[in-house]
């Protein structure tokens, strides 16, 4: 899938607060979160739902899909490839733990969009000729994990160039475009992409 884009990337990861016990209060101001997101030019957003059964996380990736209808904006589920397909989302996010990327590229080709977690160059190196994109982190401190820091995620983005690498952990309004001028081609977050508020302002900052 193409990712072409004369702006940085926005990837929005869902804050994985949705339980099945708790699905049918809260699933809406997930949905809503998508819409406003969509309507706002984020290009990417991921449901990382994993308290989720799989029924309930089809039941979520298909409203977000059916919110997205006729924007730009690409859905992708985390982990669950087989989800992810049923749904009719765009693509799928692996983790260090899910299926390897040249795996589902050699399965699906280029039908579907393949994003990666990765944490350091070798693992980067490893998954750029499969994945369409990765996110590189966590960049700045997050709770429970060490910063890679700036000089890192440049080092990063060199060594794949031009393969899509998106800045990922303790972004904020005030540290984003540092992270913009290390050259990655946009920015992965949770915290701030799920603040309605903030995430109205990242997208007139980034000119979406």
């Amino acid at each position: 899938m193409n990712l072409d884009s004369a702006k940085p990337l926005v990837y929005l990861i869902t804050a994985g607060q949705l339980t099945d016990r708790n699905y049918l209060e809260t699933f809406s101001t997930v949905i809503q979160l998508i819409k406003q997101a969509a309507k706002a030019g984020v290009q990417l957003i991921q449901l990382r739902e994993k308290s989720l059964s799989a029924g309930k996380l089809f039941d979520l990736a298909e409203r977000a899909v059916d919110v997205t209808i006729g924007t730009t904006t690409k859905v992708l589920v985390n982990d669950r490839l087989d989800v992810a397909l049923a749904a009719g989302c765009a693509g799928v996010h692996l983790t260090s733990m899910s299926l390897p990327a040249s795996s589902v590229r050699e399965r699906y080709g280029n039908e579907i969009l393949i994003a990666a977690s990765v944490h350091d160059i070798d693992e980067l190196l490893l998954v750029s000729n499969h994945a369409d994109f990765a996110v590189f982190g966590p960049v700045f401190d997050t709770p429970g994990k060490r910063a890679k820091g700036i000089a890192d995620l440049r080092k990063a983005v060199d060594a794949v160039r031009p393969f899509p690498v998106l800045a990922l952990g303790g972004l904020n309004e005030s540290n984003l475009l540092v992270s913009l001028e290390a050259g990655v081609a946009g920015i992965a977050a949770i915290r701030l992409l799920n603040d309605p508020s903030a995430l109205t302002r990242v997208a007139k900052l980034l000119d979406l």
